[in-house]
């Protein structure tokens, strides 16, 4: 855009020479638009994080993705419905056979994901999702993070991941009991969401703006007056219906068009039962109300362990 354009030679004879400083004039415009057009193609790159260009999936066949996050993440790798699978299964059918490594654990805040980080990069992964924050602020974590620390937990996490050669790409946290979005947890959760968003600007990183799809599909559910008014089951995990939300931004920030993932949606639609799944669910996990945090912590720890052990991720 910056490139002066290219102007047929012209012999300066006295029949030419207003013909010359027309074209003189021209060139003198086409560069000083140029500039300014560089100059605010540059203010929009800095003002807006990376994305993948639409058509042009970021994701090659052969490349690994480690999931790293908290029981959102695990879910999203265990379900079959989870996010991670719906969006390893979407890229397939682009034709992108992508590897998973699913690095997901129950109660981790960004604090524990940095401590397991070496382990997670060990597997040499080509990429790798951060998705943390939400247990870092979250009433029933008993090892919340202050949000000075979370900023340099994630600073560390970034950087020793792109050290590694590592492609991140940073997703913002969900919201916790969506049906009330700005309750006191997920107010004081926006400063490290805006943080993750001012850090991919910054760094000029991927970002799927989790939150901000999670706060607009709740208004789409409450104006369109649906039978659904969550899409957490049991006030801070995904239902069927929430995996799906989190699976199409991700794919949005890796590149796929609009189309693509309407076709994806659609694959989802055709084989994710949700009202089915969500009797499930709460038939196996009632309401957070009904169970006592220590029962919650108890059953926190025992999952991370297990999860650390299966996964070899320390």
């Amino acid at each position: 855009m910056n490139q002066n354009p290219t102007t047929p030679s012209q012999t300066i004879t006295l029949d030419g020479l207003v013909g010359w400083h027309r074209g003189l004039l021209r060139r003198h415009v086409s560069t000083v638009m140029g500039r300014w057009l560089g100059i605010l193609g540059l203010a929009m790159v800095f003002a807006a994080p990376l994305t993948g260009a639409a058509g042009e999936i970021s994701i090659r066949s052969g490349d690994s993705i480690a999931f790293l996050g908290d029981s959102i993440t695990a879910g999203g790798w265990e379900h079959p419905y989870g996010y991670v699978r719906l969006v390893l299964l979407a890229l397939e059918q682009e034709g992108v056979k992508a590897t998973p490594i699913p690095a997901g654990v129950s109660g981790d805040t960004s604090e524990r994901m940095l401590k397991r980080l070496d382990g997670v990069l060990a597997t040499k992964p080509t990429w790798l999702t951060l998705s943390c924050g939400f247990n870092d602020v979250s009433p029933y974590c008993a090892w919340n993070v202050g949000f000075e620390d979370f900023t340099k937990n994630v600073t560390a996490i970034l950087d020793k991941s792109q050290a590694a050669g590592v492609k991140v790409i940073i997703l913002t946290p969900t919201l916790y009991r969506d049906t009330d979005p700005d309750n006191e947890t997920n107010q004081k959760a926006a400063p490290y969401v805006e943080f993750l968003r001012q850090t991919a600007r910054e760094r000029k990183l991927p970002l799927a703006d989790i939150n901000t799809a999670h706060r607009a599909e709740i208004a789409r559910l409450k104006s369109e007056n649906s039978p659904w008014k969550s899409l957490l089951y049991d006030g801070i995990h995904m239902g069927p219906q929430g995996d799906q939300m989190m699976a199409a931004c991700v794919l949005k920030t890796l590149g796929l068009t609009d189309e693509q993932i309407a076709k994806a949606k659609e694959t989802w639609r055709n084989n994710v039962p949700i009202a089915a799944i969500n009797a499930s669910l709460l038939a196996r996990h009632p309401p957070l109300k009904k169970i006592s945090l220590v029962y919650i912590l108890k059953a926190a720890n025992t999952v991370s362990t297990k999860l650390t052990e299966k996964h070899a991720i320390g």
